[in-house]
């Protein structure tokens, strides 16, 4: 990826990560809140409540790329949350899984 459309991509997750504030989809804890909350968990056998996310980016523009229609990149970053194994408890079945 060159430096241009890595900067686009990250200006497409910048604009996703605003939208998970900006809806309340997320809490911000600081480095001190999250090793607390983690020894919670551990505590009570309930570290597999914690969930990974990751980047999923994508060029919205390459299904519609052509050799005769060379449109540029169009940067589209997602964050996407994994919800651990889909054989969690019911009490766990209950986390919101739509999208900001």
């Amino acid at each position: 990826m060159d430096p241009v459309e890595r900067a686009e991509y990250e200006q497409a997750a910048d604009d996703q990560w605003e939208k998970w504030l900006t809806s309340d989809s997320v809490e911000v804890l600081t480095p001190m809140e999250s090793a607390k909350l983690e020894e919670e968990l551990k505590s009570q056998g309930k570290l597999d409540y914690m969930m990974s996310t990751r980047w999923v980016l994508t060029d919205k523009n390459d299904p519609l790329r052509t050799e005769a229609n060379g449109l540029p990149c169009k940067a589209n970053a997602r964050l996407v949350v994994n919800s651990g194994d889909p054989r969690r408890s019911d009490e766990k079945a209950n986390v919101r899984v739509d999208a900001p």
